[in-house]
């Protein structure tokens, strides 16, 4: 039977080299053979030596984040003195705002970020390449989440200092939920559009849920409240409780009375407590109890009690 010559080239570490020979039908000839030596294992050491994140990207996230915290308290904040007919702010809010802000951005920005960063290291070093690629993006999604869920928990409870009587811990539990469907707005735009819309499309569903929230919040803590008729048809309800709620041409006021009418910085004090509602008149040194669906006329305006108590 005819032979068949055959040629091999073996290229190893960088070096060719060439088999010749000859074969023939249903013949086996061993040409060359490997060493197939196991990898070693992973040096944990080395890995869970990673630099942890840079401290430049966990700055400009915590900034970045800041940024939107401040804009959104300041729209909360300024949906609110609007309604009560206020200055949008004065310097002691916009001082608040600025400050809690940055400092709600930073702490869920920057803080969240840099320990699920470091979370992420950690996971990572213990396991291969191929689960390490899998966990990591849940690992950095959850990260997110947490971020955006203590942001709107920060700045529900951060709007409890502006509206009188609302309860601080109930406001961060509604933020809190906010925050929550703000991130799956932040990743279903972050996979759609890219980064800078993501966190712009869940700032903007992190400020309405904020704003849904606590006003149904605000409603259901209500035992005692203030209606402030303003027009016929247009009216806002102030909570009452052991937070005296300001009558007058203060800045600090809740409820404004323009001082070119006459009305003192402190025209009078409204507060609920154990189930009466009672109101300090300035103007006469006064002090009355009043009931639920009294009304009273201030200058042109017309306020109403309302409680839940019978």
């Amino acid at each position: 039977m005819n032979e068949t010559p055959y040629t091999i080239a073996i290229k190893q570490r960088g070096k060719a080299q060439e088999f010749r020979g000859t074969i023939r039908h249903g013949q086996t000839n061993m040409v060359h053979s490997f060493e197939m030596k196991k990898a070693p294992p992973p040096d944990l050491a080395k890995l869970n030596q990673r630099q942890p994140p840079a401290l430049k990207t966990t700055l400009v996230i915590g900034l970045w984040t800041a940024l939107l915290a401040v804009g959104m308290a300041a729209l909360l904040v300024a949906a609110q003195n609007f309604l009560l007919r206020r200055a949008l702010f004065n310097v002691k809010e916009a001082g608040l705002v600025l400050g809690g802000g940055i400092l709600a951005g930073l702490i869920s920005g920057a803080v969240s970020q840099h320990l699920f960063a470091l979370g992420a290291n950690s996971v990572a070093a213990q396991l291969s390449e191929t689960d390490a690629e899998r966990v990591l993006p849940l690992i950095i999604k959850s990260g997110q989440v947490v971020g955006w869920s203590l942001l709107g928990a920060l700045l529900g409870f951060g709007l409890a200092f502006f509206i009188p009587n609302l309860p601080k811990f109930r406001a961060g539990l509604a933020g809190l939920i906010g925050g929550g469907l703000g991130a799956a707005a932040f990743l279903f735009a972050l996979a759609k559009s890219g980064e800078v819309s993501g966190r712009l499309v869940g700032a903007a569903i992190l400020g309405l849920t904020i704003g849904v929230v606590v006003a149904l919040v605000e409603r259901l803590a209500r035992e005692a409240a203030l209606i402030v008729h303003w027009h016929e048809n247009e009216r806002t309800v102030i909570n009452l409780g052991a937070v005296p709620v300001i009558l007058g041409s203060s800045p600090e006021a809740h409820l404004y009375l323009p001082k070119h009418k006459g009305f003192p910085p402190i025209t009078a004090i409204v507060t609920f407590r154990e189930g009466r509602v009672q109101m300090e008149n300035k103007l006469s040194n006064s002090t009355h109890t009043l009931a639920s669906g009294n009304k009273l006329q201030i200058g042109d305006l017309w306020i109403e009690i309302q409680t839940d108590t019978k």
